[in-house]
């Protein structure tokens, strides 16, 4: 049975293949940082670079419908940093999938795992999956 995801708003400009996380009621915004991930945005965009004097493509501006892939789909993601496969996957500061790393007292919070190795700004497929990670010490 498909995820059937209610309809969600850019609560700000959002580019594609990163993660996202909520920003308000039904509205979503990149993920930055260890934020609760629920979602990565589509691929397609709504603006080709140097359209209306923008240098980047975006998959959703604010305030439109944002395409998602949600748990258990297989998607593309762009990176931060290199990744392994098999790893979970967190948010940069940007939205961008970087390795998990734990460090003692931490808490994370991961939003795919990797199904290919890959390097800084590649997007590679990923299986979203939620979740979060405690280490205690």
């Amino acid at each position: 049975m498909p995820n059937i995801v209610p309809q969600l708003t850019a609560g700000a400009d959002i580019r594609p293949c990163r993660f996202v996380s909520m920003s308000g009621a039904f509205l979503l915004r990149e993920s930055n940082g260890n934020q609760l991930v629920i979602a990565i945005s589509g691929e397609g965009v709504v603006t080709t670079p140097l359209s209306n004097w923008q240098d980047t493509p975006l998959a959703a501006k604010q305030g439109d419908p944002v395409h998602v892939y949600t748990a258990g789909d297989v998607c593309l993601l762009e990176l931060g940093e290199s990744v392994r496969n098999g790893y979970f996957l967190v948010s940069d500061q940007q939205g961008r999938g970087k390795e998990i790393t734990l460090l003692p007292g931490t808490i994370k919070y991961y939003g795919a795992i990797a199904l290919q190795d890959g390097s800084e700004g590649e997007k590679i497929l990923v299986q979203v999956c939620v979740g979060v990670v405690n280490n205690p010490s």
